[in-house]
């Protein structure tokens, strides 16, 4: 495969969350749950560096504990609900940059992603090189086809569903979404775009049961089930 030059991968765990308050280090399967992508991103055995940028002391604090991982406090400004995730990946870069490590490729490893595993942040990898420095994001298989989601309107009509066909779902072909697992994109197409996403962007494929987005507290509960079964 190509190489893809200096490799940053960040992983964003700010400290605030309205749905799960402080859910990057709630426990899951014994660990925080911000350990498991740390552990992930060391399992792919990345040629370059693991950062953790966070405005919680005790996520860098606990990043610190791991070998071959840096920790970057991030200013009060990038730690709000207005902050976005380019924000934050923009202020890593810079800050490697000034310290001498000019990163080629960015990696986004999102904590929120806890049962991604390294092989999972490798595939993205090897599909950003053998595409040629296009943008990678991973994504599993949709539950349902799509041609089977509507919208409910005011008055509870169900709209925009073909009811009339007769197809079963494995006659459909295969439906994906972005699961937030991992992201990959070249350091100077991010900086000057701003964006994540290219023109072309490549898919590197999950399996569900490694594609549960941590959002509330339901889902930790299923990502722990799920640990348990592994």
């Amino acid at each position: 495969m190509t190489e893809p030059g200096r490799i940053l991968a960040v992983i964003p765990a700010r400290a605030g969350s309205k749905r799960l308050p402080r859910k990057n280090t709630a426990s899951l399967g014994g660990q925080p749950m911000v350990s498991w992508s740390i552990r992930a991103a060391l399992d792919a055995g990345l040629a370059g560096r693991i950062l953790v940028t966070s405005d919680d002391p005790e996520v860098l604090a606990i990043a610190e504990t791991w070998e071959g991982v840096r920790s970057l406090q991030r200013p009060a400004e990038l730690a709000t609900d207005q902050a976005t995730t380019a924000d934050v990946l923009r202020h890593a870069v810079t800050e490697e940059t000034k310290a001498g490590r000019a990163p080629d490729t960015l990696v986004l490893l999102q904590p929120t992603s806890p049962l991604r595993i390294g092989e999972d942040i490798a595939n993205a990898l090897n599909q950003f090189c053998q595409g040629g420095g296009e943008s990678v994001v991973s994504v599993s298989p949709v539950e349902h086809p799509l041609a089977w989601c509507g919208k409910v309107d005011a008055n509870g009509a169900l709209l925009g569903i073909d009811l009339q066909s007769a197809q079963r779902s494995q006659d459909y072909e295969p439906d994906y979404r972005l699961n937030g697992a991992v992201y990959v994109v070249d350091v100077a197409g991010f900086v000057a775009s701003g964006s994540l996403f290219t023109d072309r962007i490549l898919a590197s494929i999950m399996p569900r049961e490694r594609s549960v987005d941590v959002d509330e507290a339901l889902d930790l509960t299923i990502c722990q089930s799920l640990m348990q079964e592994r």
